[in-house]
């Protein structure tokens, strides 16, 4: 038995389906198990004679699910198996075991009801899309509380009286409240999508591999404003022959070039503490580049720390960083004082009383390309904002529920008020439906025109959005409009065409359903950069004329499971 459990050899064979020698092995096993225990169970002396049995039963039930493992290769319909294996035996051993009092059955099938029941809620629910977890919870759970009455209602009947009839009711009640685990997701339905785009691909070239009769190609697009308008990260599917197409997605990156120029020395003094100071003029620099440092050379040995500040005017400093600098027998040096700029155009450098006669000259600033983030804007009227006040923080909270889903990466809000200055939170609904801190900053709008009311986020977000603003002890701000920035994306999908086909039709791009589920695809993973993409055209947007939403998918099946819910 041992070797039966763990190596058997026959392993690989490829038969039917219960008709093959591998099970035959099993049946044999259990039969000979099953005949030990008719022969030992009159024998007193013998205290194991129970056990053969259900070893006899674990064998059979064993060889049963080996025999769908090696049968059926698809992982979803072998998963299907499993479960209408264990619900079948687990009926058939209810049955006869109630029917004809054999207690050693009925233990075995509950023991077997219980490994299915653990199977729908420790494996099988987690592989199901969200709805089809919702109905088969619900039609397990539904499926038990009938057994459970019918067992407290009729328990006399069953074990003394072996009523048949309610038996067969019990079988059917067990059996059908299991069809619920081996559920799964639908080929997808067009019909819920609100828009579509035609794809076309001018010229198809360099496909990456082959199959046996077909072709495999990669194509590019890069989403429009339409697409971002109206549409999220889950609803976009790429359609090709009404089958649906794996794809990814990812930010749209410009890049440009970096260079150096000459820094422009406005004056040099020293303060009353005997500190150096230097004030410097940046140069004006190609846009979509940004300043990345200045470079300072000295005569002789030197080691000089020091300060760098920035302004927009020669009045208003602020401290970017500490640096130091140094040159050693003129081999070992580091010249490069690094900062970071926005909008200012000046520098002060300051370095210490000790440094301060060491003569600097400060010959250029580097600056370096920028790979830039393309992005759509979408303006939030203040009507699709919720609002409200926090009284025991003094706050004003502001809600932006983003029904579509749209991945935001920053946020603009406009204030009426010209003066003001506040601390502000924002918050994003986890997976747990809670909110949680996103980002910590201040917001200002002050006298001199200077302002802050860009929300910069880590990551882009695309759920529910909650801004709360702490007023303290002033009036609560206006807030007018929000304008939300969505970072441009590009989809990535591979095709397969057949025969010696050089043309793409009825490739389309749906989009527009608020109910839909992110996907999800192997195709993610397994992506390679080198791939070379064919270029695809996206046509102009047009509304679905099959659109409606079905009974089975939400919105319509959630009205109709709340419904009956609220109805029992």
């Amino acid at each position: 038995m041992f070797k039966l459990y763990f190596f058997n050899p026959m392993d690989d064979v490829n038969r039917l389906f219960l008709l093959n020698e591998r099970f035959a092995l099993y049946v044999l096993s259990s039969l000979f198990l099953f005949g030990t225990y008719y022969i030992q169970k009159n024998k007193d002396s013998f205290w194991f004679h129970r056990g053969f049995i259900y070893m006899g039963i674990f064998t059979f039930i064993l060889g049963t699910l080996i025999d769908v493992y090696h049968t059926v290769h698809n992982e979803h319909y072998r998963n299907l198996g499993y479960s209408y294996v264990l619900a079948f035996y687990a009926a058939v051993f209810l049955f006869i075991g109630f029917k004809y009092s054999f207690r050693s059955l009925r233990i075995a099938g509950f023991i077997v009801t219980a490994v299915l029941v653990g199977k729908f809620y420790f494996y099988d629910i987690w592989t199901m899309s969200k709805i089809v977890r919702i109905i088969a919870g619900f039609t397990l759970g539904t499926g038990f509380i009938l057994v459970s009455l019918f067992y407290q209602k009729f328990k006399d009947k069953i074990i003394n009286d072996q009523n048949t009839s309610g038996l067969l009711l019990l079988f059917l009640a067990i059996f059908a409240s299991f069809f619920a685990s081996p559920l799964n997701a639908e080929k997808i339905d067009t019909k819920g999508y609100r828009y579509y785009k035609e794809i076309q691909i001018p010229k198809l070239s360099n496909p990456t591999g082959s199959e046996e009769g077909e072709k495999l190609f990669y194509g590019r697009i890069k989403l429009d404003e339409d697409i971002v308008r109206h549409s999220g990260i889950n609803d976009r599917k790429i359609v090709y022959n009404d089958r649906k197409v794996p794809f990814i997605s990812r930010n749209v990156m410009g890049a440009y070039e970096g260079g150096e120029k000459k820094v422009n020395l406005l004056f040099q003094e020293k303060d009353e503490d005997m500190n150096g100071i230097y004030v410097l003029k940046l140069p004006k620099i190609p846009s979509k580049t940004r300043y990345k440092s200045i470079v300072a050379e000295g005569s002789g040995e030197y080691e000089i720390k020091g300060r760098i500040y920035l302004g927009k005017t020669l009045d208003d400093w602020k401290l970017d960083s500490d640096f130091t600098i140094y040159s050693y027998n003129g081999e070992n040096v580091l010249n490069e004082i690094k900062f970071n700029s926005d909008d200012e155009k000046f520098v002060r450098i300051e370095i210490s009383q000790n440094a301060s006669n060491i003569k600097l000259e400060f010959t250029k600033v580097l600056y370096e390309s920028v790979s830039e983030k393309m992005e759509f804007k979408k303006t939030v009227e203040k009507s699709d904002l919720e609002s409200g006040f926090n009284s025991d923080t003094r706050s004003s909270v502001f809600y932006f529920r983003n029904p579509m889903k749209v991945p935001i990466h920053r946020a603009m809000l406009f204030i009426k008020e010209n003066k003001f200055e506040r601390k502000v939170n924002v918050f994003f609904k986890n997976s747990s439906k809670e909110f949680e801190l996103l980002e910590e900053g201040t917001i200002f709008h002050k006298q001199n025109g200077s302002s802050e009311i860009n929300l910069v986020f880590s990551k882009p977000i695309s759920s529910e959005l909650k801004i709360e603003i702490f007023d303290g002890d002033d009036d609560p701000l206006t807030l007018e409009k929000m304008e939300v920035f969505i970072l441009q994306e590009e989809i990535i999908f591979p095709l397969k065409l057949e025969n010696d086909s050089e043309s793409i039709q009825n490739l389309r791009i749906y989009y527009g359903n608020p109910y839909a589920f992110y996907p999800e695809f192997d195709f993610e993973k397994t992506f390679s950069d080198s791939i070379h993409l064919n270029e695809a055209i996206i046509q102009k947007e047009s509304e679905n004329e099959n659109f409606g939403y079905s009974i089975g998918e939400p919105p319509v099946s959630t009205w109709i499971i709340r419904g009956f819910f609220f109805s029992v």
